[in-house]
C-alpha cells in the first residue's frame, strides 16, 4: 500500500496545504516518499528512502506539485533507484498498488536490476510511445495487460500534462475555487478528505490540463476488480 498525492493550481502552491496533503497520504506507507515539482523554469524531481519530509520538497514557485508515498510491498530498501516516480526518455510515473502479473512482462522493465513491479507500467508505456502508438492507447494497452491494483499518475514532458486513472486503489479528486468561482487548483490524493473527495472512476484515463485545472476522459480500459458490484 502507496499513496499517490499532488496539487496542480494557477498560482504558486502553498507549502502548508501541500505538507498537510502529504502527511495526511503517510497513513498509506512513509518508507520513502518522491515527486514531482514544476515551476516556470522547469520541472524537478525529488526522491527519498526516508519518511515523508515537506522541507526536502522544492517549492519554491512552483505551481504543480505531485507526490507518492512508499510502503514497499517487497519489504523495505533503502535504494533510491526504487523510489518513484520513475522515469523514461518521455515520462515520470508514480503508482500506489500491487501487480500481480508484472513478471510476465520483462520487456517493459526499465532497470532489470530493480525487483519492483510498478517500473513495468511506464516501461510498457514508453515501449508502446515508441512503437508509434498516441499516448492514450499506449496507457491503455498497458494497463490492460496488467493485472492488480493500480492508482496511478503519469507527466508526459512534452506536452507537460498529467495523466490519472485507477483500478481497486483508491483515488479522490477535488477542484477548488476563488471567489470569482473560476478553479483555482486542482488536488487529488489517495485518501478521502478536505482536499480532494471525489472518487474518480475505474476503467477511465484522464487528461489533467495544468493550464485550465479540468480533468477530460480520454479513454476506457477493460480492467477486472474481483470486488466490483456490477
Amino acid at each position: 500500500m502507496c499513496g499517490i498525492f499532488g496539487i496542480v493550481s494557477n498560482s504558486r502552491i502553498d507549502p502548508a496545504e501541500f505538507r498537510a496533503l502529504g502527511q495526511l497520504s503517510t497513513a498509506r506507507g512513509n518508507l520513502g516518499f518522491g515527486g514531482l515539482v514544476v515551476n516556470r523554469q522547469g520541472c524537478d524531481v525529488y526522491r527519498y528512502p526516508i519518511p515523508f519530509d515537506a522541507m526536502k520538497v522544492p517549492l519554491q514557485d512552483a505551481m504543480i506539485a505531485l507526490g507518492h508515498v512508499r510502503a514497499p510491498t517487497g519489504g523495505q530498501s533503502s535504494n533510491i533507484a526504487e523510489v518513484h516516480p520513475f522515469e523514461t526518455r518521455d515520462l515520470f510515473l508514480a503508482h500506489n498498488g500491487l501487480l500481480l502479473n508484472h513478471t510476465d512482462f520483462p520487456q517493459w522493465r526499465i532497470d532489470p536490476a530493480q525487483n519492483v513491479d510498478s517500473q513495468v507500467i511506464i516501461g510498457g508505456i514508453q515501449r508502446h510511445l515508441d512503437d508509434g502508438l498516441p499516448l492514450a492507447e499506449a496507457i491503455k494497452q498497458t494497463v490492460e495487460a496488467l493485472d492488480g491494483q493500480q492508482a496511478c499518475w503519469l507527466w508526459h514532458k512534452p506536452t507537460s500534462q498529467i495523466y490519472l486513472w485507477r483500478v481497486m486503489a483508491p483515488n479522490y479528486v477535488s477542484v477548488h475555487s476563488a471567489q470569482d468561482h473560476l478553479p483555482q487548483r486542482l488536488i487529488f490524493s489517495s485518501i478521502k478528505g478536505p482536499l480532494a473527495q471525489n472518487l474518480l472512476d475505474e476503467g477511465i484515463i484522464y487528461r489533467l490540463d495544468p493550464a485550465v485545472l479540468s480533468l477530460s476522459e480520454v479513454a476506457n480500459f477493460a480492467f477486472y476488480n474481483p470486488y466490483r458490484v456490477s
